[in-house]
Formats: structure tokens, sequence, C-alpha cells
């Protein structure tokens, strides 16, 4: 009976061990399949994202062309035109800068924005396909550096009205002048560079094709739960 009993112990512990293995490699599954849809969705928020901020911006440069055309005949001297391009709820605080250029606070808040939107130029790059990645991140750095220019070129006016009180100013000189600064700024080359991103975006579909995608990560992601 001792040993028949010793038999049945082994054969106990044998099956609880089995049953701990089981139990065990089914945590380590369940884990694996947890940091899997974890790493999904941190990939599906970043493209998201992306994808929310690039429309807008495509959106607000699209909204805004006859001011563009028109500001660029006055070499973009109008304030009002930073204004419209920053008309959303990621960038409405970076016009406060313009009211107050070089001021301490909306200077620095300009500035981060500024490079958040770089930021999200690189990452686009990374995060999305070659062809489409390009197209994004091109633009989105293009469009931040657009309003960089656009910010400086108010810097320029509003130094150039302090230092000028008090002195008659000829209107074809200003113009000139502006003009000048507009240049050295690159806000043509610029202002060029966007034209030529939107047609080709547009052209290829990349807005769609993006969206697309995007969403199909999300269905994958739904299947594997």
């Amino acid at each position: 009976m001792g040993v028949s009993a010793m038999g049945i112990s082994d054969y106990i512990n044998i099956g609880i061990s089995v049953i701990s293995i089981v139990i065990a490699l089914s945590a380590l599954w369940q884990t694996n399949q947890q940091l899997k849809l974890s790493n999904n969705q941190q990939l599906f928020d970043r493209r998201l994202n992306l994808y929310l901020l690039f429309i807008t911006l495509l959106r607000l440069y699209k909204e805004n062309k006859t001011i563009l055309t028109s500001e660029r005949k006055e070499s973009y001297i109008g304030s009002h035109l930073f204004v419209w391009l920053t008309n959303c709820s990621d960038l409405e605080d970076m016009a406060d800068a313009i009211d107050k250029p070089l001021h301490s606070k909306e200077h620095k808040n300009l500035l981060v924005k500024c490079e958040k939107l770089r930021n999200a130029s690189v990452e686009a790059s990374m995060i999305f396909d070659s062809e489409e990645g390009k197209n994004v991140s091109d633009f989105i750095k293009t469009y931040s550096d657009f309003l960089k220019a656009l910010y400086q070129q108010q810097v320029y006016l509003a130094s150039r009205e302090k230092n000028d009180q008090g002195m008659p100013l000829l209107l074809e000189e200003y113009r000139k002048d502006c003009h000048q600064m507009a240049e050295h700024l690159e806000l043509f080359k610029l202002h060029d560079r966007l034209d030529e991103l939107m047609k080709e975006i547009d052209a290829k579909g990349i807005a769609e094709r993006l969206k697309e995608k995007t969403c199909l990560l999300k269905h994958h992601q739904w299947k594997s739960l």
C-alpha cells in the first residue's frame, strides 16, 4: 500500500507540475498578446495623430491659397495670414506671438510649437511607408519653416516700425525692403515648395492612402483580439 500510495502521490505531483507549466505558458502567451496589442495600439495612436495633423495643415493651406497669393504680392507683410494658417486647436496660440513679436512667453511658445511640428515631420518619415512618409514629412516640415519665416518677417516689420518712428517713410522704399527681407527668409521658396507638395500629395492620393492604411491597422488590431 505504501508503494502504491507513493506512486499516486508522484502522479499527482507530476500532474500539478504539468498544470503549473501549462498555466505559466498560458500566462506568458497572454502577456505576449497584450504586449502586441499594446504596441499596435501605440502605433495606431501615433499614426492617427500624425494623419490628423497632416490633413489639418493641408486643409489650412488649401483654404488660404487665395490669401497666400495676395500676400505674396505684398511680400507677406500682413499678420492676418499667420493667424489663418494657425487656425486650429493645435496651433492657434502661436498667433499670440504675432501681436507681441519677441515677447518672451509668446515667442517661446511659438518656438516650442515649431519644434513639435519638426519632430512630427521626423516621426512621419519613420512611421509611414517610404513614399507617403516622405511626402507627409516634407509638407509638415515646410509648413513649420514657412510659419517661422512669416513670424520673422513680422519681427522685422515691428523692429522697422519702431526704428522709423518720427521719420518720413517712402512707400516704394518700404516695399522694396520688405521684399528683400522676404527673399532673405526664403518665404517665396517655401511658399512654392508648399504648393508643389500639395499638388504632388493630391496627385498621388496620399491623404486617402494614409487614411486607408491607418484604418487597416485598426482592423487588424481588433481582429487579433
